[in-house]
């Protein structure tokens, strides 16, 4: 199914950030309508938060090393 904004050909590198959670990845440039953002399947699979679903709140507390790492490499650089 193509998108309904047109064909995806930018992508940008980004720190996300979320609580605890700190990670570089690269984000798909496009229009999401009233959406931020949209989590694939895969990125759910590796980082498997903890989602209740009643209270509408997400926990980062499985989150793979190089999420940690990444929060590290944050923090120092705006330390600097």
């Amino acid at each position: 199914m193509p998108n309904e904004a047109g064909a995806i050909n930018s992508v940008v590198d980004l720190v996300l950030c979320y609580w605890n959670h700190a990670e570089c990845t690269v984000f798909a440039i496009t229009s999401l309508g009233r959406q931020n953002m949209i989590l694939s399947f895969i990125w759910l699979c590796e980082h498997n938060p903890k989602i209740d679903w009643t209270r509408g709140e997400v926990t980062m507390s499985r989150c793979c090393w190089k999420c940690s790492a990444c929060a590290t490499e944050n923090r120092l650089e705006h330390q600097a």
